[in-house]
């Protein structure tokens, strides 16, 4: 296990005793915190909306149990899990049977688990790929896409959407977004949701 530099943790249950409506947990780091609200605003109405983002590592045991305590704390009609841009130095191998784990039980535990892939990464100024962190990426979201298939889980694109975002769209860090950005993002995310829920 290795250490990130900054670790955090966001979260939130919305009217959590509230069950008229469906409830959808959004799992992920932080381009889900970027797009969460915006997701709950798009869903009002429509169902509940949860979030859980973090940026510690798979390979940290306490990820393993925040994840399990949450999704058992609340009863998921749909489990949109879009996590990847953490633990750079976890190998594909380690990657792959971790993240089996932790989806087999997320699946077990709700009506429906979808993934959402992982968004690619820049250098800082956006102008080219981070090289490193690309083949990370791929790595990880061909992992995603195995899994998926496997299981007949539904994949949200959030890859290629990302992939065709202009520099505009784009924090100067190479991985984050500015708000427009976000709100592209959970327009899809809210659409998808609507579709597989």
């Amino acid at each position: 296990m290795r250490k990130e530099d900054f670790e955090w943790i966001h979260s939130w249950c919305d009217l959590a005793k509230n069950n008229d409506l469906p409830r959808v947990l959004l799992i992920g780091d932080s381009i889900t915190w970027g797009y969460q609200e915006k997701v709950r605003n798009c869903l009002k109405g429509f169902c509940y909306v949860d979030f859980l983002s973090t940026s510690y590592s798979i390979d940290n045991p306490f990820y393993s149990k925040l994840i399990k305590n949450f999704v058992t704390n609340s009863s998921y009609d749909l489990v949109h899990f879009n996590f990847g841009l953490h633990g750079k130095h976890i190998s594909e191998k380690s990657f792959n049977t971790r993240i089996r784990k932790i989806l087999s039980f997320i699946e077990d535990n709700c009506k429906k688990l979808v993934i959402g892939n992982i968004t690619n990464v820049n250098n800082v100024g956006n102008k080219k790929p981070n090289l490193s962190w690309t083949k990370r990426v791929n790595e990880r979201n061909k992992i995603y896409n195995q899994i998926a298939l496997e299981n007949n889980i539904k994949i949200n694109d959030l890859h290629e959407l990302a992939l065709s975002f202009d520099k505009s769209l784009r924090k100067d860090d190479g991985v984050h977004y500015e708000d427009q950005g976000y709100e592209i993002f959970a327009k899809k995310v809210s659409e998808f949701i609507k579709e597989n829920i």
